[in-house]
């Protein structure tokens, strides 16, 4: 029980860092701060986001965490022919109908969709038609 009391006084007193002894002074100054999440990596349907957080071990050196998530989802991200782009859910209109290509499948549609041939589906990376413009 004394422990406990002793630990608690502790933490009343000043921090605790993760291997059980008070901390020493400020090292607050010397600890650059933490990244947001950013985007470190992505392909057609998924995402990875990551940041750094930084910690002065009980020796005074600095260390670097990496904390990072995926985010998955079809479709996330489509093929512009240079990277991979976040996909959008967005029709942009043209003289000769209107296109969706800011997804994996490329649509074209024509001015009278009550026509033959009225929809121009475009699959995958390989065989898309990006609207100039």
């Amino acid at each position: 029980m004394k422990t406990l009391s002793g630990l608690f006084l502790t933490l009343l007193s000043g921090s605790l860092n993760l291997y059980g002894a008070p901390s020493v002074g400020n090292q607050s100054s010397q600890v650059p701060s933490s990244t947001a999440y950013a985007v470190v990596s992505n392909d057609a349907n998924s995402r990875i986001w990551q940041r750094e957080t930084y910690e002065t071990l009980p020796s005074g050196q600095i260390v670097t965490n990496f904390h990072s998530y995926t985010e998955l989802a079809s479709g996330l991200n489509y093929w512009d022919g240079q990277q991979w782009l976040p996909s959008k859910e967005e029709i942009d209109a043209y003289a000769g109908g209107a296109i969706a290509q800011y997804g994996q499948h490329k649509v074209i549609f024509a001015n009278n969709l009550n026509s033959a041939g009225a929809i121009d589906l475009h699959k995958g990376v390989s065989n898309c038609l990006k609207l100039q413009g």
